[in-house]
């Protein structure tokens, strides 16, 4: 494994620099992501069916809207309309030919709100999915990494990504050499203060966690790895975000601001 081949790289270069002038002389690596905390707060979103199934009754809508404010940890449910859900798409979309194509009516309505503890969110997501109307329900709780690290720099997986925009589109996955290369061009701005490096299976744990549905989760395969970077001085991120953006290997630079 990397990380480990890292770390016994390190350990010999410790000692011969011991040896050699009798101190430690070594360069900086990165290190395991932090335990915790993990986030427990998150917002829900349930979608009512239409057109992939019978849209519920006035009758139905109001009792999905009634058990969902009686169950625990529920906070601030709203209703949106197909129009209002039609608005932040639109938002969203960047390619105007595709919003051409989408009408306020083959949009969906949907209850959305807050979840909190003692609500568990898998939980909440079955029971809110055998209402009658509902088509299906999700639970999205903050990154891991908020307020553990100011910058995410994914690299290519061992799957090519379909979209050949994609920076990691019909290469291999990231190589140990790639990642050492930029592992030591993070470390040669004064202001980075640590970095992590999450590997498949702490970022399946993230991704696991920040999104709950009742759906399979993606391989591993097709799941990038990391370094995620906290900084001394914010004001670094751009040029940081720079700088390794478009090393070889490098699949995405992403930002993380409350």
């Amino acid at each position: 494994m990397w990380g480990r081949r890292v770390l016994g790289g390190l350990a010999v270069l410790l000692v011969a620099g011991v040896a050699a002038v009798g101190v430690q002389v070594a360069r900086r690596v990165p290190v395991p992501p932090p335990g915790g905390p993990w986030p427990d707060t998150g917002e829900f979103r349930v979608e009512l069916c239409g057109p992939m199934c019978p849209p519920p009754t006035r009758e139905q809508r109001r009792a999905i809207e009634a058990r969902l404010r009686a169950m625990p940890g529920v906070t601030a449910v709203r209703y949106w309309s197909k129009k209002e859900q039609y608005q932040e798409f639109a938002r969203k979309v960047t390619n105007a030919e595709f919003l051409a194509s989408v009408e306020v009516d083959d949009m969906g309505e949907s209850f959305r709100g807050g979840l909190r503890p003692p609500a568990r969110p898998l939980a909440f997501i079955e029971e809110a999915e055998r209402l009658p109307g509902v088509s299906v329900a999700y639970v999205e709780r903050p990154s891991f990494w908020l307020g553990k690290a100011d910058l995410g720099v994914l690299m290519c997986p061992k799957s090519p990504p379909l979209d050949p925009k994609d920076p990691c589109a019909d290469r291999q996955e990231v190589t140990d050499q790639e990642k050492d290369r930029i592992a030591q061009r993070l470390f040669e701005f004064s202001g980075v203060e640590e970095v992590y490096f999450s590997d498949a299976a702490h970022s399946r744990k993230v991704e696991e966690h920040s999104m709950v549905y009742t759906g399979g989760q993606r391989d591993d395969e097709s799941r990038s790895v990391g370094f995620y970077v906290k900084l001394e001085d914010k004001a670094a991120a751009g040029a940081v975000e720079r700088a390794v953006g478009r090393l070889p290997g490098v699949r995405q630079v992403t930002t993380f601001a409350r």
